[in-house]
């Protein structure tokens, strides 16, 4: 059994898939659903991203940084848009500590751990108002 997530930490820091015993349902890393077949290195497996709920803007690299590793800690599935494009067009992060083009980044997570998520991220929210 294979851990298809290439996010999964274990995949991040060393380059290749977690492997588990037979019997084992998810990635004690990253508490993905397993798959039988090993994953083809350099193909991602789809993402049904339509299943995922926008949860959080965020303004600011460090404010990425420390979503994310709240969500790995907590083990809940998600993905940030927009995280990667912040630099690449126009201004950057200019003033408002995102890209007034591409706008800020967003946190989706899993539908059902979507208020666990909110909770945990909820301190960001309120510090960030704050700036």
């Amino acid at each position: 059994m294979f851990c298809p997530n290439p996010a999964c930490p274990h995949f991040e820091a060393t380059g290749e898939p977690a492997e588990f015993r037979l019997g084992i349902s998810e990635c004690s890393d990253c508490g993905t659903a397993l798959v039988e077949r090993r994953p083809e290195p350099g193909v991602p497996p789809p993402v049904e991203y339509g299943e995922f709920v926008p949860i959080l803007e965020l303004r600011g690299p460090a404010m990425v940084a420390f979503a994310k590793s709240l969500l790995q800690s907590s083990r809940i599935r998600f993905f940030i848009k927009d995280e990667r494009v912040q630099d690449l067009i126009a201004y950057g992060q200019f003033g408002a500590g995102f890209n007034p083009i591409t706008g800020p980044p967003t946190v989706f997570v899993e539908p059902s751990r979507a208020e666990e998520a909110r909770e945990l991220l909820a301190g960001m929210e309120q510090d960030g108002a704050r700036d």
